[in-house]
């Protein structure tokens, strides 16, 4: 492992840096509420892959025109960072499978990203 210290909204800044043609090519809005910035220790290429591989679904699988929401919200215990679309919705019975691995929802309901 490659643990090393690091700034999430730095890795959230890159990846929608890196995905901003998809996003205008989808005609999406972005939002970033980012003020709570978090110090995270561990594997930096991982968390970047994760986190785009989330923000990616949010774009794609949103139909064009909508609003895409990334915040960090924190108290004095908790951080979570939220990324909203607006696309489909997942069953709540699909809910418990989305992290496995290759894991997919219906076919018929997902796009392929160009």
């Amino acid at each position: 492992e490659n643990f090393t210290d690091f700034q999430l909204i730095d890795v959230i800044n890159q990846v929608t840096t890196d995905l901003s043609k998809l996003i205008t090519k989808y005609k999406h809005s972005l939002y970033l509420n980012l003020n709570n910035d978090i110090k995270l220790t561990g594997d930096k290429e991982k968390i970047t892959t994760a986190i785009r591989n989330l923000i990616l679904n949010a774009i794609i699988h949103s139909p064009e025109n909508n609003n895409i929401y990334i915040n960090i919200v924190s108290n004095k215990i908790h951080s979570v960072l939220e990324i909203i679309n607006t696309g489909v919705n997942i069953k709540d019975e699909e809910l418990e499978n989305i992290f496995k691995p290759f894991y997919r929802l219906d076919k018929s309901r997902t796009k392929k990203e160009d």
